[in-house]
């Protein structure tokens, strides 16, 4: 990709023309459109697919309308830098070598907003001082060239990564934030001036190939300050890449999701709420928000995520998790282990060698015989061992295992069995 200016021979626009028309089946029409002024037919034919096409064909047709046309295309998110291949040497150059070596057919108009956006493009690449950019968008806006104005905000780019990408994401990405907020006060010019309900709500909301948003990005930066900024400007936090995420699940610690839960409808929180608990959660404060708002601690695969980390099964058990949704597997932390016997955790067919193993020296014998005999269901020895036991690790038992929301037919069991077994009276 070429942005290092040259001074080769001009090639004439009708021949670059002819080149790019053998390329697409649809160009005779295309040209026919254009040049005749059909902005029916050119609205009906133009799409995502082919958006690239009309491009080529509308950059290099010397139309009054061309920048009107352009404008439409560059909506439709073709990275305007995709690569030409050059009919003289076969090197691929971009848009901005073409507004430079292409006799005829660019309008100046058209070169003029062109050249400025490739200005743009070397000062975030080339790391340039932001000044000239930031005199651009002002003098833009200040002439109401609203138009231009809205080409460079609303402009993909390919860059160096040559991923397809709106130009305010790679700003973004690159943390640029000094050009971002002279782009911002430029869309809400833009939204002022049409006075328009929607247009910063879309500008800031676009997304890349994959699916993403500005917010996607800050949330994945964890740049907190930022995505407040962009959050109070309109941007969206429900919006789904394609892998199905929000920004809500890039940042799943507590203050992100704070600072995004007001701008949700509620009738999506719990779906998202319990998307997250499965995905998991930076920490137990975090986890204990997410329960707090809503989420279902019986969500399945919450307590699978939840045995990755130390604390967080003991705190879905405090909000009606059922332990007893999962047993230990090899790979589960020793603390993990306990934590889970500890809360009601029971079930499976080494739960005695568990509790053996990973309880003996933190609890006394007595309450691991009462435990084994708890969870196969022998009331009379159960009971035994319970009244031997200390009284203050009965009660905290009997009230973990009562807040319990029984979510396996054990579970339900082991509640009648710890039920029967406490309502034996002491003497």
């Amino acid at each position: 990709m070429s942005i290092i200016k040259t001074s080769p021979d001009l090639v004439p626009a009708e021949t670059w023309l002819a080149e790019v028309s053998e390329e697409w089946k649809e160009s005779a029409v295309a040209i026919q459109a254009i040049t005749n002024s059909q902005g029916e037919m050119f609205k009906e034919k133009l799409s995502e697919d082919n958006a690239w096409n009309w491009f080529q064909h509308i950059l290099l047709t010397d139309v009054p309308h061309q920048i009107n046309w352009l404008e439409k295309v560059i909506l439709k998110g073709v990275p305007i830098d995709k690569p030409w291949t050059a009919l003289d040497t076969g090197h691929q150059v971009t848009i901005f070598d073409l507004i430079e070596t292409v006799e005829g057919g660019i309008r100046p108009e058209t070169r003029f907003i062109f050249s400025k956006i490739r200005t743009i493009y070397e000062i975030l690449f080339m790391r340039k001082d932001v000044q000239e950019a930031l005199d651009i968008i002002g003098d833009l806006e200040e002439n109401r060239n609203w138009l231009q104005l809205n080409m460079i905000l609303s402009t993909y780019i390919e860059g160096p990564m040559l991923e397809a990408k709106p130009l305010m994401h790679y700003l973004v990405l690159m943390g640029r934030y000094d050009m971002v907020r002279g782009l911002l006060t430029s869309a809400q010019a833009l939204n002022t001036e049409f006075k328009s309900s929607t247009y910063l709500q879309g500008w800031i909301n676009m997304t890349d190939e994959e699916g993403s948003t500005v917010l996607h990005i800050t949330a994945k930066q964890r740049r907190e300050s930022w995505a407040k900024w962009f959050v109070g400007n309109s941007a969206d936090p429900m919006i789904r890449d394609v892998y199905n995420k929000t920004p809500f699940h890039y940042a799943p610690c507590k203050k992100y999701l704070e600072l995004f839960w007001d701008k949700i409808d509620e009738k999506e929180s719990k779906e998202l709420l319990n998307e997250l608990l499965i995905q998991g959660l930076e920490d137990g404060p975090t986890l204990r928000w997410v329960l707090e708002k809503g989420a279902n601690p019986n969500t399945k695969g919450a307590f699978k995520t939840a045995s990755k980390k130390v604390g967080m099964i003991s705190i879905l058990v405090r909000f009606g998790g059922d332990p007893t949704l999962i047993t230990p597997s090899e790979d589960w932390d020793a603390d993990v282990i306990r934590e889970w016997l500890q809360c009601g955790g029971s079930g499976g067919m080494r739960y005695a060698e568990y509790c053996v193993k990973y309880l003996a020296g933190i609890k006394t014998g007595k309450w691991i015989c009462f435990l084994i005999s708890l969870h196969n269901g022998f009331i009379r020895e159960a009971t035994a061992w319970w009244l031997a036991c200390d009284e203050t690790d009965r009660e905290n038992f009997h009230q973990v295992v009562k807040s319990i929301e029984a979510s396996t037919s054990y579970m339900s069991n082991y509640q009648k069995w710890l039920e029967k077994v406490t309502n034996i009276p002491i003497e």
